[in-house]
């Protein structure tokens, strides 16, 4: 497990910390504001209660780590401010594959609406959500079919760290293809934009330039992968 991550620490007084530090050295930041709305909001000892349940749970295995609420609500706020949301007018957020939710969280704090999707196949991340009282459908994303969700268009569409591109099968350029111009052409507002982040290690040559001819910034060692111009995505792809 990285060093940084602990998922057994306290939520709470670690929390505190971090916005007692952010408060010293940055005293205008937007992160203080989210902070603490979500000091003021979360209910701590239902989280430490579930903190316990889940970290001796053989089923959870690997996901346990995203019990450290303070290092993964930094990482989150670190993905809103790389792309701007921190800093931009409301927007309408689907959040594929929102996991523990704090993306989902952050998002919220911030003025945004947000709709997160999972395959409500996890325990822990079901009560993560609940707890966080957000808005959670459930929804099983499989490869060349369309993502069927019912809940209009967006501004932002969002998959972060998935799990439905590799199983059962390594997704490769058809696979990805479909679903890219599904959600550009079906779940997206005509300005949308679209954000991934998926390891380029396991694909095979040439996909990170088949990315950037259709439109893509990638950042390849943080794994993102950025339409800002879907537009150039749909047209790329027919």
């Amino acid at each position: 497990m990285n060093e940084k991550i602990q998922a057994g620490r306290p939520a709470y007084p670690n929390l505190v910390q971090q916005l007692a530090e952010l408060k010293a050295r940055k005293p205008g930041s937007w992160r203080i504001a989210v902070l603490e709305r979500v000091l003021a909001d979360l209910d701590f000892a239902a989280y430490d209660a579930l903190q316990r349940r889940f970290l001796d749970d053989s089923a959870i295995h690997r996901e346990r780590k995203f019990l450290d609420l303070p290092y993964w609500l930094k990482s989150k706020m670190d993905i809103a401010e790389r792309f701007g949301l921190h800093e931009a007018p409301p927007q309408r957020v689907l959040d594929i594959g929102g996991g523990n939710g704090l993306f989902a969280v952050v998002l919220r704090s911030l003025g945004h609406e947000v709709v997160i999707t999972d395959t409500a196949v996890n325990p822990m991340y079901e009560a993560l959500v609940a707890l966080h009282g957000l808005d959670r459908e459930r929804l099983i994303v499989q490869a060349m079919t369309p993502v069927a969700l019912g809940r209009g268009r967006f501004d932002l569409v969002t998959a972060l760290m998935t799990v439905f591109n590799k199983r059962p099968h390594q997704w490769k350029e058809p696979e990805w293809g479909f679903f890219l111009r599904d959600v550009a052409t079906n779940l997206l507002r005509p300005d949308g934009r679209l954000l991934l982040k998926l390891s380029l290690k396991n694909q095979e040559a040439g996909f990170r330039p088949w990315l950037e001819g259709l439109g893509a910034e990638v950042a390849e060692k943080q794994s993102f992968v950025y339409f800002a111009d879907t537009a150039r995505l749909r047209d790329g792809l027919g």
